[in-house]
């Protein structure tokens, strides 16, 4: 049995809305925060969300500081951290070997 959901365009501009709000949301969070420490939890929806200190983030990597084709996703494993002052343009995966790798970010949504 196939069940389709249907919603009208207002209700797909009112969710739209609600979501581009929790992402700016997370993102003054994010923006605003020093964070250190090590990497709880993170997962892709439009952007990338992680978990330090049971406090989530969202930010959207636009690239590497060090010019190489890596994504955040190909990079942090458990165990990682991420260290960021607040109001910093870049963000800073610490791998378990101690290398660190920045990330410029999207400062808008």
């Amino acid at each position: 049995m196939m069940i389709f959901l249907f919603l009208s365009c207002d209700e797909i501009v009112k969710e739209r809305k609600r979501i581009v709000k929790e992402r700016n949301r997370a993102f003054v969070l994010f923006n605003n925060s020093n964070i250190s420490g090590e990497i709880q939890e993170s997962y892709m929806s439009g952007g990338v969300y992680f978990m330090v200190d049971s406090v989530s983030y969202f930010f959207f990597p636009t690239h590497q500081v060090t010019g190489k084709d890596f994504s955040f996703f190909d990079l942090e494993e458990d165990g990682d951290s991420i260290v960021k002052k607040s109001f910093s343009d870049t963000l800073n995966v610490v791998l378990k070997d101690k290398t660190r790798v920045g990330f410029k970010f999207r400062k808008e949504f």
